[in-house]
């Protein structure tokens, strides 16, 4: 996989977690907190966090790692932009639009959100990117699941919740999520199926084997390396 960047917002323990393990694994890491002279602290936390890292050099991951005291400059050039902050709704809310108003459309956004729920922020759909042909290794990518799962949202929430959880793909095959990403200019040299961290995908596993299936079928080049390249 490239190694890219990555900015990580709110340094605590989740955040700093996360900043040790991209650093260690060769990605640069750009830090915010609005904490004062947090750096110190955070950069002996990860001193700690990455020498646990098994096979990883601490002096190369922190030379990697970079600390801001505003948001618009440390999420400059970011890949991915990791949130890890206060379990807060209005936290969350305004931090969300001001990543927005600041980052490209080509950066991905990630939330570290395990306290709250759809219903305390009004939400009504949540949406998850499960494909049926997937169940052979995951049983909870089946449609009957997600029927299960509503079930259980419905007896555990209240009546005017309405909350539903969606799986659009579920149904679809997976060269029509290779073609759709085509119609949509999605960068397949950037995405990642393999159960392998690495610079190459190993071809072996078998995410690796219906990614490669999916793309053959669809009629599009698979442009991400692999160790092998069993054909279809």
């Amino acid at each position: 996989m490239s190694k890219d960047t990555v900015t990580i917002v709110g340094a605590g323990v989740i955040g700093g977690s996360y900043a040790a393990w991209y650093a260690a694994k060769g990605y640069q890491v750009r830090i915010y907190d609005a904490r004062d002279n947090y750096e110190s602290a955070v950069r002996e936390h990860l001193r700690t966090c990455i020498s646990e890292i098994p096979s990883s050099n601490v002096d190369e991951a922190m030379e990697r790692v970079s600390c801001f005291t505003t948001l618009e400059e440390a999420v400059q050039g970011a890949d991915l932009v990791q949130e890890s902050g206060p379990e807060t709704v209005d936290f969350k809310q305004t931090m969300f639009a001001d990543l927005e108003k600041l980052c490209g459309s080509e950066t991905l956004l990630a939330s570290s959100s395990s306290g709250i729920t759809p219903e305390v922020i009004g939400a009504k759909n949540v949406y998850i990117g499960a494909v049926w042909a997937d169940s052979s290794g995951y049983p909870d990518c089946r449609p009957a699941f997600y029927e299960a799962m509503n079930g259980a949202v419905r007896t555990g929430t209240k009546d005017e919740s309405g909350i539903v959880v969606k799986a659009p793909f579920v149904n679809l095959k997976k060269k029509d999520l290779v073609l759709m990403g085509k119609s949509l200019g999605v960068p397949f040299e950037r995405t990642w199926s393999c159960y392998r961290d690495g610079e190459k995908a190993c071809g072996r596993c078998d995410s690796c084997a219906l990614r490669r299936k999916a793309f053959a079928e669809a009629g599009v080049p698979d442009p991400l390396p692999y160790e092998v390249r069993p054909a279809f």
